[in-house]
């Protein structure tokens, strides 16, 4: 069956109200909106992007064909039409509908780590989901599927790099009481997991990556963190105490651990930590004769005195005017993310430490010089600890969005984000904003985007 169109506003107007349909026919200089400008309209939208557009015109030189193809159609045909190839054209554009199947693999895959289930293959069959409301009806029901854990735990992963949790132990001279300590490792990683998978489930904004006033315990975690009133293996949701510095993604114990070598912690390696994965804003590599800033365990001097003079550095010095302020501002927690006053050293310090450790080794540490978390972000801005610091990050909560739309767009489509892809993350934001940049709403703009559909 076809439905005519006698100029491009009927034209749109029929494909909004009578669609979806198989494929669209246009002619390149149809009266009111020309064919092009049509195509362009069709394709910005869910439902018009998986359909095939065929444009058809008199004008037959490279210019306008190129045109008609950068504009979105998905074949150029000119004129006068010969019916054969005319229909061997349709037939071809027609087998375009494979990419109904496409995105419902693509979707699943992004959403729950499987093949598409029996419902997602049949709406792909019935050509439905690139009906933008089906498309949002399934997000939501895979969502809320126990397979989405699977994309919690994959996306962190590639995220936040928390499979590599295990790949450092915490010296057992410096942090004897952490030697074996699985239960308090595997809940770090719970926490995070039940903290995303919330963020969507709640629809909570983007601005908890940072900073929020609750997190996901059980017994071993909730001592780590200082709360009172948690007993058992069985994790929950638990309003953290006022001013407590562990609220949101960015200070979380398996984050701190993750971005630790066991040993020692290091401003450098948090700060670009930060700045790639959680502020969208990676830093410049450094130049291959600087060499690394160790931390100095023996305790003679802080990381913060060391950074100083690589600092006089001026090849190194603006690259650490963005790294070192999220780095001082995580001095504050250790290899294994507990709040602490002072550093550990092995050679002086204020105070001498020996003991038998959990793993029944004898140690001996010292209570070294105290941690400065204080520092200057590149704007100007002067925070004291991790709390006046978060506060300094949320002023500006759409870089917090952004960054975590685009690490969703690479998760989700494999492909990294260009520049020529701005325009479509800024929409996602837009239509996310009224949401307060909510992590659900994220997540289904994510997917109505071209930048998803055309994958």
């Amino acid at each position: 069956n076809a439905v005519v169109a006698l100029d491009g506003h009927e034209a749109l107007a029929r494909f909004h109200d009578d669609g979806p349909f198989d494929m669209i026919v246009l002619d390149v200089m149809m009266p009111g909106i020309d064919g092009l400008e049509v195509c362009r309209r069709l394709k910005a939208s869910p439902q018009g992007v998986l359909t095939p557009v065929l444009l058809v015109s008199a004008r037959s030189d490279t210019r306008s064909r190129v045109a008609g193809l950068y504009g979105g159609a998905d074949d150029y045909m000119t004129k006068p039409i010969d019916l054969r190839e005319f229909a061997a054209r349709v037939d071809a554009c027609l087998r375009v509908r494979d990419r109904y199947f496409a995105l419902a693999e693509r979707l699943s895959f992004f959403l729950g780590e499987s093949m598409p289930d029996d419902s997602l293959r049949a709406l792909a069959r019935q050509g439905k989901l690139r009906e933008s409301k089906t498309l949002r009806a399934e997000v939501d029901r895979l969502l809320d599927k126990p397979e989405a854990k699977r994309f919690v735990k994959e996306f962190l992963n590639s995220w936040l790099k928390l499979d590599e949790i295990n790949d450092t132990d915490p010296d057992r001279e410096l942090y004897p009481e952490y030697a074996g300590d699985w239960w308090l490792v595997n809940s770090m990683v719970e926490e995070s997991r039940l903290y995303f998978a919330d963020l969507i489930a709640g629809n909570r904004s983007a601005r908890n990556v940072i900073d929020a006033d609750y997190t996901f315990v059980d017994e071993r975690l909730a001592r780590h963190y200082g709360v009172p009133g948690v007993f058992g293996p069985s994790f929950r949701r638990k309003s953290l105490p006022e001013n407590s510095p562990y609220g949101g993604i960015l200070t979380q114990a398996a984050v701190l651990k993750v971005t630790a070598n066991g040993t020692v912690t290091s401003p450098v390696l948090r700060g670009v930590y930060v700045m790639e994965r959680l502020l969208g804003d990676p830093p410049s590599p450094p130049p291959p004769s600087v060499p690394a800033v160790e931390p100095d365990i023996r305790g003679a001097a802080t990381i913060r005195e060391l950074l100083k003079k690589h600092r006089a550095d001026a090849s190194c010095a603006s690259c650490h005017k963005k790294i070192d302020p999220p780095g001082f501002a995580l001095e504050s927690f250790d290899v294994m993310g507990r709040w602490r006053e002072n550093y550990r050293s092995l050679a002086q310090g204020s105070e001498r430490i020996e003991g038998v450790g959990r793993s029944g080794n004898e140690f001996v540490h010292f209570i070294g010089k105290e941690v400065d978390a204080s520092g200057v972000t590149p704007r100007g801005g002067h925070f004291d600890d991790i709390l006046q610091f978060k506060k300094l990050l949320l002023q500006d909560e759409e870089a917090i969005a952004r960054n975590l739309t685009e690490q969703l767009l690479v998760y989700a489509t494999g492909a990294p984000v260009g520049f020529a892809d701005r325009d479509d993350v800024s929409a996602i934001l837009e239509k996310s904003r009224a949401s307060a940049f909510g992590v659900r709403t994220i997540i289904h703009e994510i997917i109505q985007s071209p930048l998803f559909l055309r994958k």
